[in-house]
């Protein structure tokens, strides 16, 4: 790992967990990402639902919930990446009270929005 890599860890990890989120969103909206250093490794092509990956490791739903750093996200390497619920409208945020400071959580994007963030990225 490299020096600038170590520092950014320990930044983010001294932060509190809402915070680091949304900052390494910021990040990969701004192209900030490892670029891998190869992209095709053919014994790692995947099929799923008769879809083929170019390997087998994913990013589950849950990070980018509202889809605001899929570019960046694509360029880390995944085979696939789930961004989470989309729905026809935009859902109320709820207040996380048992989570550290109780942050709130941002409302999810309706499905409209999600495809013209896809589209502007």
């Amino acid at each position: 790992m490299k020096n600038l890599e170590q520092l950014g860890l320990k930044v983010l990890q001294s932060l509190d967990p809402e915070r680091a989120h949304n900052l390494a969103i910021k990040a990969l909206q701004m192209g900030l990402v490892p670029k891998p250093r190869s992209r095709s490794f053919p014994r790692l092509n995947s099929q799923l639902a008769g879809l083929t990956l170019p390997n087998p490791i994913g990013l589950a739903a849950g990070f980018d919930k509202n889809a605001q750093a899929l570019n960046g996200l694509a360029a880390c390497g995944f085979g696939f990446l789930e961004i989470g619920a989309a729905t026809p409208v935009a859902q109320p945020s709820r207040n996380r009270r048992g989570h550290p400071g109780g942050a709130t959580r941002q409302p999810q994007a309706p499905i409209v929005s999600l495809a013209q963030r896809s589209r502007r990225d």
